[in-house]
């Protein structure tokens, strides 16, 4: 039976929080903010698979810190540094955004500046195409009167000129004149021929610039698309960006409000762990006096035999250390503080043994440790030895003495625990000591 130094409150119902190794997992940028962090990370970026694992390994020891959190203030904790671990990437990604949209905002003008090149030279190439056009007609039409001239004058040949003269005179005057009028009609002829050819050069340029206008409307079209997009984008980032932001006041103010709270709780798990000592202390006196005065070393009830070997049993078959023994700076709180176990980790049930033989001095529920059993083993070693199984889903022995090996309970997360673990403690004289000296 637990004895009366040990006498446990009341049990209460155990408060169950399920790890929350995939919001940790998430947080992959929280190693900067956090400062966690080392150099190889950042060197491991080409590298996506060796930073996750960096990332990882990383993020479990913060999780492992956060042990003895209670479970809303890991969350809001997590949530917290997740989020300022974001504001960065937004912050880039808002910067990004805005250097596209001063981009395309360029791209834009320059678009409009060469379209309205395009249309220009387009206009001027359509006012000479018309010029030219106008001066084929004028040709047309002086032709066509030289052409009717001539055919007034019956032909004018020379034997006709000869025949019909009155004089030579005449005959000289008239040769003059067809003359001249055979000149201009060659030189129209000439200038038609001209601006025919010039009108099928026109043509074929006017075609051609008007598929650059084409191609420059196209082009201004799409920067002006482009524009929008990014515009868009921007949007979209500020407002993520101001969404991170509200996050993080919110998130920081639930940190702030429950921090009292587990400073308080630090208080009560430093406490219970004193008066354990304590306990354990007046009893390893009472076992060093009894073995004093009993020279043969027979055990009493209170004190049972030394375990072959001295050594612990694996509380937990199977299971893998998360979190060792030492002294340690809450990364919350920054309140110091003994881990005075280490935390070994399986699923939730999985079933807790005895490290040795011993007689149980306390099962039922500690407060922040949940779920305890505490067994006095009596003299190991030639010291007074005790062992604390911590956070247990429940206790299957409540009393009496155990043997190695016997199972006691199963593993959970009840208390002041943020997934599924066993605190195992070993006390030497009263006083926690490395489990790992005694497995």
């Amino acid at each position: 039976m637990p004895s009366a130094s040990l006498a446990r409150p009341a049990p209460r119902p155990a408060r169950r929080h399920r790890a929350t190794r995939p919001l940790v997992r998430a947080l992959v940028g929280f190693l900067l903010a956090a400062g966690l962090v080392s150099g190889s990370v950042a060197q491991a970026a080409d590298d996506p698979d060796a930073a996750k694992r960096s990332v990882d390994a990383q993020l479990q020891a913060l999780r492992d810190q956060l042990h003895d959190t209670e479970a809303g203030l890991a969350a809001a904790y997590l949530a917290l540094k997740e989020t300022e671990a974001k504001l960065p990437g937004a912050q880039a990604d808002l910067a990004k955004a805005q250097a596209q949209v001063d981009l395309a905002q360029a791209a834009k003008a320059q678009a409009d500046a060469d379209l309205k090149l395009a249309q220009a030279n387009e206009k001027k190439a359509e006012d000479e195409l018309a010029d030219t056009m106008a001066q084929i007609t004028a040709g047309r039409g002086k032709v066509a009167t030289l052409a009717s001239q001539i055919y007034m004058e019956q032909g004018l040949t020379s034997l006709t000129l000869a025949v019909n003269a009155d004089s030579p005179q005449q005959l000289a005057d008239r040769l003059t004149t067809v003359g001249a009028v055979t000149d201009v009609q060659n030189s129209a002829l000439t200038r038609l021929a001209t601006a025919r050819a010039n009108l099928t050069a026109q043509e074929s340029r006017l075609s051609a610039l008007r598929a650059d206008s084409e191609k420059a409307k196209a082009k201004a079209e799409q920067a002006v698309a482009a524009t929008t997009t990014a515009r868009d984008a921007a949007a979209a980032a500020k407002a993520s960006l101001d969404r991170l932001a509200t996050d993080q006041r919110q998130q920081s103010e639930q940190v702030q409000a429950k921090l009292a709270g587990q400073r308080d709780r630090e208080s009560q798990l430093q406490a219970e762990s004193d008066r354990l000592s304590e306990v354990l202390k007046e009893r390893a006196a009472a076992a060093q006096r009894a073995a004093a005065q009993n020279s043969g070393g027979a055990s009493t009830s209170s004190q049972p035999a030394q375990d072959s070997g001295g050594t612990f049993t694996w509380p937990n078959p199977g299971g893998e250390v998360t979190s060792e023994f030492g002294r340690r700076i809450h990364p919350i709180t920054g309140v110091g503080r003994l881990h005075s176990g280490i935390d070994i980790a399986t699923p939730c049930g999985t079933p807790i043994v005895a490290g040795a033989s011993g007689t149980i001095v306390s099962a039922g529920w500690a407060g922040g440790y949940g779920n305890r059993v505490v067994i006095d083993h009596g003299m190991l070693r030639g010291v007074p030895v005790a062992t604390s199984y911590n956070h247990m889903q429940s206790i299957a022995v409540s009393g009496g003495t155990v043997s190695r090996g016997q199972v006691i309970g199963y593993e959970g997360t009840t208390g002041f625990s943020t997934g599924c673990h066993l605190h195992f403690e070993v006390y030497v004289n009263g006083t926690p000591v490395n489990p790992r000296g005694w497995l």
